[in-house]
């Protein structure tokens, strides 16, 4: 059993594959432009802050405010959340949500929005769910054993968890990957 403290009024879940080079979260996640988000996949080139999005099956409308990757990239494979603004209507978990073309943007994961508060996260718990990874949240950037010099950052094993407090402390949080060519995956649970 893995037990936490939660020290805030809201959760933010990332799960972000790690590269060879030093990776950060991004900037709307340390402060949300809007406190509505929804998790998506299949995240297309026209996923952009100020197009107005529609659903397919649900017929929903809202505007992009930004949008944050965790993985692939945006062109088909990209997944992450999007933050959105002037939202009618519910979302159907599982439908494309359209660009007027009609375009798809995006893939909707979940059914309703989530809420996140204006205020920048207190703490983030780690977990590395697969492959090792090098972290550090000092302001340095990690690097994996086939970096020159070798190896910098704790080893955060996978399977291991680990939290992270303070404001400064979250917002300088870096990983890579411990082995080059191992592609780890991180799991973050962001709390304001």
């Amino acid at each position: 059993m893995i037990v936490f403290p939660f020290s805030g009024t809201a959760g933010l879940f990332l799960k972000y594959t790690s590269g060879s080079t030093a990776a950060s979260m991004s900037g709307f996640v340390l402060k949300p432009p809007t406190d509505k988000y929804v998790y998506y996949t299949s995240g297309a080139a026209t996923l952009v802050q100020g197009v107005k999005l529609t659903g397919q099956t649900s017929s929903a409308t809202m505007i992009v405010e930004a949008v944050v990757l965790c993985s692939g990239t945006l062109g088909g494979t990209g997944t992450g959340i999007v933050f959105l603004r002037d939202i009618s209507g519910t979302i159907t978990a599982g439908e494309n949500l359209r660009t007027a073309t009609p375009a798809t943007a995006c893939v909707a994961k979940t059914t309703q929005l989530s809420v996140v508060p204006d205020v920048p996260p207190k703490s983030v718990f780690l977990q590395c769910e697969t492959y090792n990874l090098r972290i550090l949240w000092t302001g340095d950037s990690p690097t994996n054993s086939a970096a020159t010099p070798a190896s910098q950052g704790l080893l955060f094993q996978a399977n291991e968890n680990i939290e992270i407090t303070g404001w400064a402390n979250v917002a300088n949080l870096q990983w890579c990957n411990a082995v080059s060519a191992s592609n780890g995956v991180l799991n973050m649970i962001v709390n304001y």
